[in-house]
């Protein structure tokens, strides 16, 4: 750390950078509430149960992204690079991984801490499903459709263009 601060170029590239891959991960993990959403059984607008379910959809994607950036900063402070495909080498003897992570790592406080953030994705994924039951296309008025529909559709083309350009 020579004290030198960051260019502006490369923090605003950076940002740029994670809100795409951000909103990349929002689209994947709403996507199949709004593709299934749709169907009356599955309907958290009509189906108490459904409400229910897609709930605990939210919590365990969450669970599993909370999991998977636990292991890459464990894995960045443990090695100093990024997760790759190496981190298959802890798999081959996982006793002796898992010995390594119970010592140099807080396990039992992290657990308890996704675990705690895994209980509030619940409730707030319960409350935002519960005041949605009441929003419908049908009662918003014609701005607000137009306005989601160009927010998705923004997210939509920009992940195409991001794939035809090999982001």
């Amino acid at each position: 750390p020579s004290g030198d601060p960051l260019p502006a170029a490369v923090l605003a590239r950076a940002l740029l950078l994670g809100a795409r891959f951000d909103a990349r991960l929002a689209v994947l993990v709403a996507l199949p509430l709004l593709l299934l959403g749709g169907v009356r059984a599955l309907s958290p607008f009509e189906r108490r149960l459904a409400r229910h379910g897609w709930a605990w959809y939210l919590v365990l994607s969450h669970l599993l992204l909370f999991f998977i950036y636990a292991v890459d900063f464990g894995y960045y402070a443990y090695a100093a690079s990024r997760v790759n495909v190496s981190i298959r080498q802890f798999l081959y003897n996982p006793d002796t991984s898992a010995g390594m992570v119970w010592a140099s790592y807080p396990v039992v406080r992290h657990a308890l801490g996704i675990a705690i953030a895994a209980w509030a994705v619940f409730r707030l994924a319960r409350l935002l499903l519960e005041r949605a039951r009441h929003w419908s296309a049908a009662t918003a008025s014609r701005r607000r459709r137009i306005a989601a529909s160009i927010v998705v559709a923004l997210v939509a083309v920009e992940d195409v263009v991001a794939a035809v350009a090999g982001d």
